[in-house]
């Protein structure tokens, strides 16, 4: 009996220790964001602007994809540091019917896409970024 006690002493004390853990990490990760006054809502991030007035930086610092910068830090083949276009990781093709939708999904199914990586001006290509789709075993883990 005194075991099974010191087994439910210890298992509570874990319980409660990742319980506070848990919440003292997420209240650190709230006390990062900035609040607009008023609301409870983040503020959406400022991010530098080029000469063009595209904006550029890490998209970890947006609080939704609608405040993600234009221009989207990523690292390209060979490890080369640069921005990829926003619009360019956000497009999506139109298709007239279902039946188009499905023959595109089958002709593409597993392709790599290669898109530009840039300097933060965003008019100076300085590698390749390759997009790759998920694996199967990626897709069912994100499922469950």
């Amino acid at each position: 009996m005194i075991k099974n006690v010191k087994n439910l002493s210890l298992g509570a004390a874990l319980v409660a220790s990742l319980a506070l853990g848990g919440t003292a990490a997420f209240a650190a990760q709230d006390a990062l964001l900035v609040q607009v006054p008023g609301t409870g809502s983040p503020a959406a991030p400022e991010f530098a602007r080029n000469a063009a007035g595209l904006t550029y930086g890490s998209a970890a610092k947006a609080v939704s994809p609608e405040t993600e910068p234009d221009l989207i830090q990523a690292q390209g083949e060979g490890g080369v540091e640069g921005y990829v276009f926003k619009r360019d990781l956000d497009y999506q093709p139109t298709f007239k019917s279902p039946a188009e939708a499905a023959e595109w999904q089958n002709a593409n199914a597993g392709k790599h896409v290669a898109i530009g990586l840039y300097d933060s001006s965003g008019t100076k290509r300085v590698g390749t970024f390759v997009i790759t789709p998920p694996t199967q075993e990626e897709i069912d883990k994100a499922r469950r």
